[in-house]
């Protein structure tokens, strides 16, 4: 298909893309091949809409995914565990599905001008960039050409479940000024660790707490997992993907991880008890793996992980716990902590309330005294916030969500209740707003409106999708398979 691409005037290629795609395909399409060696007794890799999907079918488009997100999403190696690539995978398919159903087609120079994009310098596309990066990344043209066609696809049907929708002037309006208005305030802070050496631990009373939030210090359900690891080797890359990938199916197929390591004259390590709250961070698995682990039963299947130093590990949980509730002398230490900083924020909110008060009290007093000077009078220290827009970091506050709100909404002149902040509490009188620059917003307009309207189409259509997905039905059967 498209063979008009692969014959086009060669350029010179840009070795800087190339480079990292040798580098980095490897490691990203191993967990695809271990899929393929670990699906063969599968019959089918699901159902949709009461539909089998063929494992093949399935796979291709784990793999042309896989090769998208490589071109077009950057630093994807690192983020290809948060992506959950099976995951999308499957809404692909299941949005596929709508695709035919509402007829959609994309024509070849639509495809073409696509990957033209893609693969063109200086204006001009480089024919041997693209048919070098599909090389390294293992996939072929025709396989590569008929995924972006059914992406231009999914992303026609995207316009077809938000056509009509708009965004009026005053929509436009409110969400510029939500995103540019500033405003600068004069703030006293009560932190809560500011008051933590006045709280001298009282064992009664801890226990007390413990015995009162003992549900807070249940301990979850934690895995035990042993593991073999094979170094990257500057003389035969493919050496430890082959002996990983061999000591995995082994593991499928039942054989103690001890034996293995006998055979291949290695050391299994193993890691003490842990669970998504404490794992070491040390050991760089993703999340995703440990997810996965904690699905697996004791001793049975494994996990195949590249390693960022370029080897690969086989884990395999070793032994389970279930989720308990600790006794009080195993948590002392938390509990003890944990109840000191409860009796801080509290002592924090109390002293808050008390020196707000006293400047209320002051300002009704006397009248044309400010807000500065009732402060300083009272000895109450105050802080001055640079000019900031919503959801900016705030020195010494971070992102005070509730704070920097209600900088926004409080009356002129008012001194504002007691705010919850990241580090403890504080109160504020606005020092100034600066209201939206209404030439940069006629400037902007346009971009603008485009922003919001995408946001608007966005929410609507995961609204669809959502329900779609509802009616899917979807059965996972290689997920199902890969945790075992």
């Amino acid at each position: 298909m498209m063979k008009f691409l692969r014959k086009e005037g060669v350029m010179k290629t840009l070795l800087w893309i190339v480079a990292i795609v040798i580098v980095l395909s490897f490691g990203i399409f191993s967990n695809a091949y271990l899929l393929e060696e670990r699906s063969s007794k599968l019959k089918y890799a699901g159902r949709i809409f009461g539909e089998k999907v063929q494992i093949k079918d399935f796979m291709n488009q784990l793999e042309f995914l896989d090769a998208y997100y490589m071109i077009t999403v950057p630093g994807y190696e690192n983020l290809r565990p948060q992506i959950g690539i099976e995951a999308r995978t499957w809404e692909r398919l299941i949005l596929l599905h709508e695709v035919k159903k509402e007829r959609i087609t994309v024509k070849d120079d639509e495809v073409v001008s696509t990957i033209k994009n893609f693969f063109s310098a200086n204006g001009s596309f480089n024919a041997e960039w693209y048919r070098s990066t599909l090389q390294r990344l293992q996939i072929s043209a025709s396989k590569f050409e008929e995924g972006i066609r059914q992406t231009l696809a999914i992303e026609k049907l995207f316009e077809l479940k938000t056509l009509g929708l708009s965004v009026n002037d005053e929509e436009l309006l409110a969400a510029y000024t939500q995103k540019n208005e500033q405003a600068q305030v004069s703030y006293a802070s009560f932190a809560t660790s500011s008051y933590l050496t006045t709280v001298t631990a009282d064992e009664i009373a801890v226990k007390s707490f413990f015995i009162d939030h003992k549900a807070e210090f249940a301990q979850p359900p934690s895995i035990q997992v042993h593991y073999l690891t094979f170094a990257s080797s500057e003389e035969n890359a493919q050496e430890p993907y082959d002996r990983a990938l061999d000591a995995s199916n082994r593991l499928f197929q039942g054989e103690s991880i001890y034996s293995i390591a006998q055979s291949m004259n290695m050391k299994v390590a193993e890691t003490g008890f842990f669970n998504t709250n404490n794992v070491d961070i040390a050991l760089g698995w993703p999340l995703s793996t440990i997810e996965r682990l904690y699905d697996m039963q004791p001793l049975e299947g494994a996990e195949f992980v590249p390693m960022k130093s370029g080897g690969y590990q086989i884990l395999q949980v070793k032994a389970k716990r279930d989720a308990y509730l600790p006794a009080f002398e195993e948590v002392k230490q938390q509990a003890t902590q944990a109840w000191q900083e409860t009796q801080a924020k509290a002592l924090a909110k109390k002293d808050a309330d008390a020196k707000r008060a006293e400047i209320i009290s002051v300002l009704e007093q006397t009248p044309g005294q400010t807000f500065e000077q009732a402060a300083s009078n009272l000895g109450i220290a105050l802080q001055e916030t640079p000019v900031f827009k919503r959801n900016d970091y705030l020195p010494a506050l971070g992102i005070a969500t509730e704070l920097q709100e209600s900088a926004f909404q409080i009356n002129d002149g008012s001194v504002s209740d007691v705010i919850e902040t990241p580090t403890g509490y504080a109160f504020f009188k606005v020092v100034q707003r600066i209201a939206i620059d209404m030439t940069a917003f006629e400037k902007e307009r346009e971009s603008m409106r485009m922003e919001v309207l995408r946001k608007k189409q966005t929410t609507a259509f995961n609204s669809y999708f959502t329900d779609v997905l509802s009616k899917a039905n979807l059965e996972d059967k290689i997920s199902e398979w890969m945790k075992k």
